[in-house]
C-alpha cells in the first residue's frame, strides 16, 4: 500500500528513489540544496543579485557610478576573481575554471569592496551606509543571505521524500557546491516543515557545503561524504540539479543517482527568449522589487516533471506540458485580475461568453479558495459574433450594413454567406445573384450590396425584422440565467481584442428597454476599443490596453489562436436561439484529432492552475496580477509563444484549425500550400501581410526558425526591412484587360529589390468586381542586359462561379508552361535574355470568364549580362 506521501508527490523522477528507499536498497539520502531541496523566486541567480542592487543603491551602499544592473553583472565576476586570487592564478584555461578551489561569500565581498561607499565609524554611526575597511563586509554578507531566504521555498516533494526516508530509517544528508557557508544555509533552511510542523533541520543528519570542505562534489567532496559515513558508493543515492556536479561525478564513484534537473531543453529554449540572457536591465522589467518572478520559472519547470504525463506518450506529453506551462501561466494571472477587479467594482457575478467561456468560467470556480477576500458566480453565456452583431440592426441603414459586411467579421465572407446571416436567400436576390460566391473583403464592393440591400424596401423590411426576432430569442436566453429586472450592470468575461459582442450585447439591452451597463474583462483589447471607452463603455485589457503596448498588442493578436482554441469548449458553435431561448448549435469544424490533443493541452492547464493556487494558499509566493512586472512577464510568454513559436510548437500546433469564431470557416494555423516554394525567397517584411495565414510566425518557423526570427525583428522595427534586400531594383508592372484591351497606365507598379538570395520576390492582389479580368500581362524591365530566369509564377483565382480558389502555376517543372511571352531572345528552361531597356513581358488568357480577383506572386533571378561575355553566352 503507498503511503500519503507516494499518493501526494506529483513528481515522476522521485518515483524510483521511494521504490529503492521501499525496496532498501539505500541506506543514506543525500539532497542538494539550491533547485532541489530549495526553489527559487528568480528564474537565474543573477537575478537575485539584480534585486539586491537595487536595494544597494536606493539606500546608498552601492558607489555613485554603479547601478543595480552594473552591479549584477560585477557581483558574478566577483566569485570567479575570488576563486583566481585564492590560487593567485588569473590566466587559466576552461578546463581549470570548473576546479578551482572554493570560496565563501565573505571572500566575495572581499573582492567586490571597491563598488561601496566607504565611511568612518561617525558616518556609519549617523546611519550612513557602507563599509570601513575591506574586511567589514559582515552587513553585505547578511543582506545577500537575506534575500536568498526571501528568494527560496522548499520543494514540497523533496520534503515527503525525506519524511517518507526518515520513515524508513534511511539517514538524510544535504550536500551542497556553494559559497554560503553553514551557519548561513541554517538561517535559509530554518524554516518550518509543513507536514511535520517541526523545523526541517530536524530531518536532516548532517550538511556538508563545499566552501568549508575547500572542494567540490566534482574534486573530492562525494569522497568525503562516503569516508565520513562509512558506506558503500552503491548504498547512497543522491538527487541534484547539476548533470555534472550531481549526477556524472557521483555516478563515477559508484553512486546511485536521480538527475533533479531544473528546465526540459524546450524550456530552455523558451525561457532564453522571454528573457533577455545578456541585457540584465531587460531582466529587471519582469522582476518584481519584492517577489522576484512571483516563482513562476521554478514552478514551470516543475510542472513539465508532472507525474500526470508518465501516463502519455511523448507526443501527448507536450502538448500537456504546453498547457502547463506557457498557457496556464497567463490564465492564471488573467483569473486572479478578474477577481481583483471584481472586488474594486463590487461585482459578485460574471458572464463568460461561450464556447471559451467555460474554461474562464471553470478556473474562476476553481481559484475561489486562492482569492478569500471576494467571491464571484462565474455563469457561462452563449454568445457568437454570426449571431450578436446581425441582432443590433435597427434601421438597415446603408452604415449598419457596412459595419456587418466589411468592418467586423474576423474573416472576409462571401456574398452568399452574409445575406444568410442577415435572414436573406442570396438566390432570390437576382441583383446579385451571379456575385454570391464572392468574397466581401473589397470596400467598394461591399458599399455597393450594403445601398442595394438597405434602398429595397422588401429586403430592408426583412433585415430588421429579422434582427429584431434575433434580439427577442437572445434576451429569452439571457433571462433564463438572469433576472434583467434586478440587473444594474453586468460583466463579461473574454478573450478580447474590439470587445464587439460586448458592444452586442450593450446595444440589444439598449434596443429592447434595459437600461444595464455591459462592463467588459479581457485579456487584452485593441485600438478599437478605444472609442467605445470614449463613450464610458468600459472594455479592461490585462495585458494590452486599447492596444498598447502597441508592438506586443499586435504581435500576440496575429498568433493567439492556440490559446483560444485550447479555451474552446468541446462543444459545438452557437448559430442560433430558439424560440424558448435555447441554444441552437452548427456543426462542428474541428477535427478528432485536434479535440484530443485539446484535451491534452486543457488538462496541462488545469494541473498548472492548482499548483500555483496551492503555492498562493501556502503564502509560498505573494500572487499579485497587478504587478507590472509580473504582467510584463506574462506578456513576454505571450509574446514569445505567439511570435517567435519554436520549429517544434510550429510542427506540432501548425495543423490546428482556427474557426475565427464566425461559425463556418476554418483556418489551419500555419499552412497554405500557396507560400510553400517561396518561403526562403519573401523578405522578411512581407511575411505577415497575407492573413490567408492564420498564423503567419508559425507557418515561418515550420519552415525556418531563423528567418522566422528575423521577419518578427523587422515587424518590431527591432531591424530594419533594407537589413535583408540589396540595392538591387527592377521595375515591374502588371496590366489588365477587362474586355478593352490593356489600359497603358499599369494597374499595379512596383519597384523591386532582390533579397539576400539575390532572388527578386512580388506578391500582390489585383481586383475587378464589376468586369472579370480577360487577361493579365507582367513586364520585367531591367536597367542594363540581363539574363532573367523565372523560378515561378502564380495566379491563385478567385471565381464568381465558386467559392474555392484556383491555382494556376507555371514555370515550375521542365514542362513548357502554357503562356505567352516576348524577350529578345528565349534561352529555355524559364530563362530569357533582354537588352537594355527591352522588358520581359508575359502575357496570359484567363480561360474562365468569371475571374474577379487574383492573388500574383512571381519569384525570379537576374544577372546583368556585360558586352564581353555575350558571345561566351551565346546571347
Amino acid at each position: 500500500m503507498k503511503t500519503k506521501e507516494q499518493i501526494y508527490n506529483t513528481d515522476a523522477r522521485l518515483i524510483a528513489a521511494y521504490q529503492q528507499i521501499e525496496a532498501g536498497t539505500v541506506t543514506t539520502l543525500s539532497i542538494d540544496v539550491f533547485d532541489t531541496l530549495l526553489w527559487r523566486k528568480v528564474p537565474r541567480p543573477v537575478d537575485l543579485f539584480l534585486l539586491l542592487g537595487q536595494q544597494l543603491k536606493r539606500e546608498g551602499w552601492l558607489i555613485e557610478a554603479i547601478s543595480a544592473d552594473c552591479f549584477a553583472a560585477l557581483r558574478q565576476q566577483a566569485e570567479q576573481v575570488a576563486r583566481l586570487k585564492k590560487t593567485e592564478m588569473y590566466k587559466v584555461n576552461q578546463e581549470k575554471m570548473s576546479i578551482l578551489p572554493e570560496v565563501t561569500l565573505k571572500e566575495v565581498y572581499w573582492t567586490c569592496s571597491g563598488l561601496f561607499n566607504k565611511v568612518s565609524i561617525d558616518e556609519m554611526v549617523q546611519g550612513k551606509k557602507g563599509i570601513i575597511n575591506e574586511s567589514d563586509v559582515d552587513d553585505l554578507v547578511a543582506l545577500e543571505v537575506d534575500w536568498e531566504i526571501r528568494m527560496t521555498e522548499l520543494d514540497l516533494n523533496i520534503v515527503r521524500l525525506i519524511h517518507f526516508a526518515h520513515q524508513h530509517q534511511v539517514s538524510v544528508m544535504l550536500i551542497s557546491d556553494t559559497y554560503l557557508e553553514h551557519v548561513h544555509l541554517s538561517k535559509i533552511l530554518n524554516c518550518i516543515d509543513p507536514f511535520s510542523g517541526n523545523p526541517l533541520f530536524s530531518f536532516i543528519h548532517k550538511l556538508f557545503v563545499s566552501c568549508e570542505y575547500g572542494c567540490g562534489k566534482q574534486t573530492g567532496l562525494f569522497k568525503i561524504v562516503l569516508e565520513e559515513f562509512g558506506i558503500l558508493p552503491e548504498s547512497l543515492l543522491h538527487i541534484g540539479d547539476n548533470y555534472h556536479s550531481d549526477y556524472t561525478s557521483a555516478q563515477e564513484l559508484g553512486i546511485q543517482t536521480i538527475y533533479y534537473s531544473k528546465m526540459t531543453p524546450d524550456l530552455v529554449k523558451t525561457l532564453s527568449f522571454e528573457w533577455s540572457e545578456h541585457n540584465l536591465r531587460e531582466r529587471l522589467k519582469c522582476l518584481d522589487p519584492n517577489e522576484g518572478d512571483f516563482g513562476l520559472t521554478s514552478l514551470r519547470c516543475k510542472i513539465a516533471h508532472h507525474i500526470d504525463c508518465l501516463e502519455l506518450k511523448e507526443e501527448e506529453a507536450f502538448y500537456w506540458r504546453y498547457g502547463a506551462s506557457i498557457l496556464a501561466p497567463v490564465l492564471v494571472g488573467f483569473v486572479q485580475w478578474i477577481y481583483q477587479r471584481c472586488q474594486h467594482l463590487k461585482e459578485s457575478r460574471v458572464f463568460c461568453l461561450m464556447r471559451e467561456g467555460q474554461l474562464y468560467a471553470h478556473l474562476i470556480r476553481e481559484y475561489a479558495p486562492y482569492y478569500p477576500e471576494w467571491q464571484i458566480e462565474a455563469q457561462e453565456l452563449w454568445v457568437s459574433r454570426q449571431f450578436m452583431i446581425p441582432a443590433c440592426i435597427r434601421q438597415a441603414h446603408v452604415h449598419e450594413i457596412m459595419m456587418l459586411a466589411f468592418f467586423t467579421p474576423a474573416t472576409p465572407q462571401t456574398l452568399a454567406e452574409f445575406c444568410h446571416t442577415l435572414g436573406l436567400d442570396i438566390t432570390k436576390i437576382d441583383h446579385f445573384k451571379e456575385y454570391q460566391h464572392v468574397k466581401m473583403d473589397q470596400l467598394h464592393f461591399c458599399e455597393e450590396v450594403a445601398h442595394y440591400l438597405s434602398g429595397t424596401p422588401e429586403l430592408r423590411d426583412e433585415i430588421i425584422w429579422q434582427s429584431a426576432q434575433k434580439r427577442k430569442r437572445f434576451i429569452k436566453h439571457l433571462s433564463s440565467l438572469v433576472d434583467l429586472s434586478q440587473l444594474k450592470q453586468m460583466t463579461v468575461v473574454d478573450v478580447g481584442w474590439g470587445g464587439t459582442i460586448q458592444g452586442s450585447i450593450q446595444m440589444i439591452l439598449y434596443l429592447e428597454g434595459y437600461s444595464i451597463k455591459v462592463h467588459g474583462l479581457y485579456i487584452g483589447t485593441d485600438d478599437r476599443a478605444s472609442y467605445p471607452m470614449l463613450q464610458g463603455f468600459v472594455r479592461e485589457g490585462y495585458l494590452f490596453n486599447a492596444g498598447q503596448p502597441e508592438d506586443i498588442a499586435k504581435i500576440i493578436q496575429r498568433g493567439f489562436h492556440v490559446l483560444e482554441q485550447s479555451a474552446t469548449a468541446d462543444l459545438l458553435p452557437l448559430v442560433d436561439f430558439d424560440k424558448e431561448g435555447k441554444v441552437v448549435h452548427g456543426e462542428s469544424i474541428i477535427g478528432k484529432e485536434q479535440q484530443r490533443q485539446v484535451v491534452l493541452v486543457r488538462r496541462g492547464m488545469k494541473a498548472m492552475c492548482h499548483l500555483i493556487g496551492q503555492t498562493v494558499a501556502r503564502e509560498a509566493i505573494k500572487w499579485n496580477s497587478i504587478s507590472q512586472q509580473l504582467i510584463e512577464q506574462l506578456r513576454q510568454i505571450l509574446l514569445r509563444s505567439t511570435g517567435h513559436p519554436t520549429h517544434k510548437e510550429a510542427v506540432k500546433f501548425g495543423h490546428w484549425s482556427h474557426d475565427h469564431r464566425v461559425g463556418a470557416h476554418a483556418h489551419v494555423l500555419a499552412k497554405d500550400k500557396y507560400y510553400n516554394k517561396f518561403i526562403a525567397d519573401i523578405p522578411p517584411e512581407m511575411a505577415f501581410r497575407d492573413s490567408a495565414i492564420a498564423w503567419p510566425a508559425a507557418y515561418i518557423a515550420k519552415k525556418d526558425e531563423n528567418y522566422a526570427l528575423a521577419a518578427q525583428f523587422v515587424r518590431r522595427n527591432l531591424l530594419e526591412k533594407e537589413s535583408f534586400l540589396s540595392h538591387d531594383t527592377v521595375p515591374f508592372k502588371v496590366f489588365l484587360d477587362t474586355g478593352s484591351g490593356f489600359h497603358k497606365k499599369a494597374t499595379r507598379a512596383l519597384s523591386l529589390r532582390s533579397n539576400a538570395n539575390r532572388r527578386f520576390y512580388a506578391l500582390t492582389k489585383l481586383r475587378s468586381f464589376i468586369h472579370p479580368m480577360r487577361n493579365v500581362r507582367l513586364e520585367l524591365s531591367p536597367h542594363v542586359a540581363s539574363l532573367i530566369r523565372i523560378k515561378s509564377l502564380r495566379f491563385n483565382c478567385h471565381l464568381r462561379s465558386t467559392a474555392s480558389t484556383h491555382m494556376l502555376a507555371f514555370f515550375e517543372s521542365n514542362e513548357e508552361p502554357d503562356i505567352g511571352w516576348e524577350a529578345t531572345k528565349v534561352v529555355g528552361g524559364g530563362m530569357f535574355f533582354c537588352e537594355e531597356n527591352q522588358p520581359l513581358i508575359i502575357d496570359y488568357r484567363f480561360d474562365d470568364p468569371g475571374v474577379y480577383l487574383i492573388q500574383l506572386s512571381v519569384c525570379f533571378e537576374l544577372l546583368a549580362i556585360e558586352e564581353a561575355n555575350r558571345s561566351f553566352l551565346n546571347l
